[in-house]
This record gives C-alpha cells, structure tokens and sequence, in this order.
C-alpha cells in the first residue's frame, strides 16, 4: 500500500463555502482520490484551515506549515508520496509578501520536507506540489477581501509560474489545474463541489503516473 500524503489548507480540509460547512468525506478531493485509487492507496489527510507555508498569524494559533511539517511526516512514516497545496493564505496583506515571497516560503517549506529523509520509504522524499486556484476578482465584493487585502488576486496568479519553476528546480512533482476549473462563486476563494472532483480526478492520474 503507499501511503500519500496530502498536505494543505482549507482547500484540503474541505471548507464549504456555501456555509463555513466541511464537505463529506466523500465530497472532499481527499476522499474521492482514495475512491478513485482503490485499496492499494491510503490517502492521508493533513488540512488546515488558514495554513500558510511560513508565516505565523496574529489571529490563529499553528497554522505555520514550517513548524508542523516535521512532526506530521515523522507521524506518517514511512512516507510514499506527500501532496502540498498551499499559498492561498499567504497571499493575506498582513503577510506583506508578494508573489515572488511567497515562492521563496514554498521553496523553504520544500526543502525542510526535503531533509525529513527518515519519513520516507527508502528514505527518499516524494513530492508533488499542487498550485492552488488562483482567487476570482469577485472576492473584491465581499467582506474576505478585508482579510486577503485588494492584492490577492495578482499574487494567486503569480505564483503559478512560480511555483512550475520551483518544482523542476527542486525536482518535484507538478500539477496546475487552473485551466481545467475555478474557485467557487460562494466566495470567490474555496472550491466547489465539481472543483474537488475535477481535481480529484488530475491526481489520480498524476499519481498513478508516479507510481507507474
């Protein structure tokens, strides 16, 4: 059985964004790749509501992926595959990081998961990086932009590119599904229902592709 990894924010968690709800476990993209993949895959999920990959928050307590990563791969162990999804919090104003920053917090986050060698089979780190979904202009209609701040538009674009090159620097996996679905109209930020299957469904041939 490999065990998988799936690392992340309210996007991995499974936040409803049509009422602060958690979707079924069913519903989230978690539970469907595990559906998807079958019994020789154990999916294992590691969301957190407003994670970011470095930055500590004045508001939230642990929400640092820096700081937890290691005790959650050592927890895991042994390790077949990790997926990381993360970047949408960091592009919040309070953070004062622009695209570019935020590339250089993921590339530190990698790099620690990186030396974590004794959470992995064989002791060989398995990543594949998932660029979240860039946020749609109609967050700026509604109370969340008070939080993410007017920039978070162009800074969840420009960190798609971004993150491409850091994967083939760093010699990791990579998967962008922008051009294959969007955030939900809810709230501009999280993902739908059909968002989690369409992204369900890319992983589960990307990891059927790593394993192959």
């Amino acid at each position: 059985m490999k065990n998988i990894v799936c690392f992340g924010d309210s996007n991995t968690h499974g936040y409803n964004p049509s009422d602060c709800s958690r979707y079924n476990s069913n519903l989230r993209w978690t539970g469907v790749v595990q559906k998807e993949l079958g019994s020789k895959y154990h999916i294992i999920e590691e969301g957190l509501c407003g994670r970011t990959c470095v930055y500590d928050d004045p508001a939230e307590e642990g929400i640092s992926a820096i700081d937890y990563i290691y005790p959650c791969l050592m927890s895991h162990k042994k390790i077949d595959l990790i997926i990381v999804m993360l970047g949408t919090n960091d592009t919040k104003e309070r953070y004062s990081a622009n695209a570019y920053v935020i590339s250089l917090g993921m590339k530190r986050l990698i790099k620690k998961i990186q030396s974590i060698k004794d959470a992995f089979t064989n002791d060989e780190p398995n990543i594949l990086i998932v660029a979240p979904l860039p946020i749609k202009k109609g967050i700026l209609n509604t109370d969340m932009v008070l939080s993410l701040g007017k920039d978070c538009i162009e800074k969840s674009r420009g960190i798609l590119p971004l993150y491409k090159d850091l994967a083939e620097q760093l010699k990791c996996h990579y998967l962008d599904i922008s051009d294959k679905t969007e955030c939900s109209d809810d709230d501009f930020v999280h993902l739908s229902i059909e968002s989690h299957q369409i992204l369900a469904n890319e992983l589960a041939i990307k990891i059927k592709q790593i394993f192959s």
